[in-house]
């Protein structure tokens, strides 16, 4: 039982998902830009009838089967003459994304984009894709945050998940563009007051931009603040350990899954060592940790919160498997039913009063996330004590706030017809802890090797990097042949790139980096990553004036990354 645990409640998990700007250089950071397109311009009986493609207000596709090549060039003809930019944008994901896009296609595409000086939700995610897979961070990050906000007052269906993708790409990009948050303040505080639909989890992506701001101009209490926006709840008290360190223990029932609050103590079980009691704890901003050394096994964390009125609410714990509300159990990550951890929070209805959340988890760390639907938080009052009882009435459940689960039922995957849906499903189903499903997502992208683009193979290698399928040697072996079949489709993708030279030096020793470093240096100078990556290697190798000079250049370059 191999369950990932990287969910984070403030919606931040990764730091190192932009094709190689920041962090280590991933194949999947390559990728990382392609959300659900504009419906008015993609449609799904486009991608179910092959490549065709519904764009603006043409429908359907031709019947009986036609050949790709004749797809692209009908595609290609129509929206090279376009004037309607969801024509023209949705043209540009095609080619960066479906089998048998093309390179020279997709610049004549951004090309004509940026000719109708386009705006919408499509085309701004369009250009972020494309910019950050091409070694232009600082515009890639400008036109994901643009694409948040378009996503705001968007009334496509999937807005939530292209704000989730760009927020996420925004805020690693942020330090690339000079004064990013004191230019885009008040569009920021603009996007927590009024949400519109970017959902929930970008929300929270929002309020971390918010965060980098308020740190670069020293803003006081600044967790606290934090925590206020995300609606975090950190009077919450952790029990534990109950069972034996064994992974199958999160699947037994424990006395604090009986009705009522919690004791204090419990009695120690078979085969135990230590007596399972409510845990000293620390508490900083969201999250709540225990304050002393425990053996491990299995915890339960345990608050009180109380509303004044009914309210819709999102709940999210993070790291639980198992989520209860007046002892009516309203989320389950049971860790044997594939592709479950991307269900994260849990939409309900509480009633006035005073409502018992516990939830169970596999060590003594955690957050607790309070929120309206739309990720605002909701003002609640909380207590770790449980003073004169709470609400005994069912709990509605309503429906699944979780975007990804609509693509993952009952441990199989139903996945979008349309090639930028199930790029973004991918790519989310990964970030969320989950390779193996962002697999069988993407995989009709790539059968065709020949045919994928150089995005959709830098992408797959990223999967495989993850994926528990295949042992080290295979998926070193496996990452690289894609890496290399995706520079031969695309040589200006700078991820495969980047990656190649690592792979140099790791067969032939650190100075056989040296000289494709520099030539990339050379060519994307606005990529942060590349000198960092560069110094490492002049340090390693002991040659100092090489170093001062790469160190100086990044100071100068970069004077906004912490990591200059």
């Amino acid at each position: 039982m191999n369950v990932p645990m990287n969910n984070d409640s403030s919606g931040v998990v990764r730091t190192a998902s932009s094709p190689g700007l920041s962090g280590r250089a991933t194949s999947s950071d390559v990728i990382s830009t392609t959300r659900r397109g504009s419906k008015s311009s993609w449609g799904r009986a486009a991608f179910a009838c092959g490549l065709a493609l519904v764009l603006a207000t043409q429908a359907g596709c031709a019947s009986g089967p036609k050949n790709p090549d004749d797809e692209w060039t009908e595609i290609r003809k129509s929206a090279q003459s376009s004037s309607r930019e969801n024509e023209v944008a949705a043209w540009l994901l095609l080619e960066l994304l479906s089998p048998g896009g093309s390179p020279a296609e997709a610049r004549k595409a951004r090309k004509r984009l940026d000719e109708l000086k386009a705006e919408g939700l499509l085309a701004e995610f369009g250009r972020g894709l494309d910019d950050l897979a091409h070694g232009r961070p600082g515009p890639a990050g400008e036109a994901f945050f643009r694409s948040v906000v378009a996503a705001s007052r968007s009334e496509d269906e999937r807005a939530p998940l292209i704000a989730w993708f760009a927020a996420q790409h925004t805020y690693e990009l942020s330090s690339q563009s000079k004064d990013f948050g004191k230019r885009h303040h008040d569009e920021v505080e603009r996007l927590l007051a009024e949400p519109g639909r970017i959902g929930f989890r970008a929300y929270a992506t929002v309020v971390d931009l918010w965060m980098l701001e308020a740190a670069a101009v020293a803003e006081k209490d600044i967790e606290t603040k934090i925590a206020k926006r995300l609606g975090c709840v950190s009077d919450v008290r952790i029990a534990g350990p109950f069972g034996l360190a064994a992974e199958s223990e999160i699947l037994r029932s424990y006395a604090p899954e009986k009705r009522g609050p919690e004791p204090v103590s419990f009695d120690k079980q078979k085969y135990q060592t230590f007596v399972p009691h409510v845990l000293d704890v620390t508490r900083s901003g969201c999250d709540v940790d225990a304050d002393e050394s425990v053996p491990d096994g299995v915890f339960y964390a345990e608050s009180f919160v109380t509303v004044d009125a009914e309210h819709d609410v999102i709940l999210t714990a993070s790291g639980a498997f198992r989520l209860w509300v007046d002892d009516q159990l309203v989320l389950d990550r049971d860790p044997r039913q594939w592709g479950i951890w991307p269900k994260f929070g849990v939409r309900a209805r509480l009633a006035p009063g005073k409502h018992r959340l516990l939830w169970k988890l596999s060590n003594p760390s955690t957050s607790l996330r309070v929120v309206r639907p739309d990720g605002r938080p909701l003002a609640v009052s909380a207590s770790s004590e449980p003073g004169d009882g709470y609400a005994l009435d069912k709990v509605r459940v309503g429906a699944d706030p979780n975007e990804l689960m609509r693509f993952i039922k009952s441990g199989h995957v139903e996945a979008p017809d349309d090639v930028v849906t199930r790029f973004l499903a991918a790519y989310l189903a990964d970030f969320e802890g989950q390779p193996d499903v962002a697999t069988v997502i993407f995989e009709p992208l790539v059968k065709e090797p020949n045919r994928a683009t150089g995005i959709a193979l830098v992408t797959a290698a990223g999967f495989v990097e993850g994926d528990p399928i295949y042992d080290a040697t295979q998926t070193r072996d496996l990452v690289h042949e894609l890496e290399v079949r995706a520079v031969e489709r695309d040589g200006a993708l700078l991820a495969p790139q980047l990656r190649s030279a690592i792979w140099e030096s790791n067969q032939k020793g650190t100075v056989a980096a040296v000289e494709p470093l520099e030539k990339l240096v050379a060519a994307y100078p606005d990529v942060p990553n590349l000198h960092y990556t560069l110094a490492h290697v002049y340090e390693e190798l002991g040659w100092g004036p090489e170093l001062e000079r790469v160190v100086r250049r990044i100071i100068d370059q970069f004077p906004d990354s912490p990591d200059a």
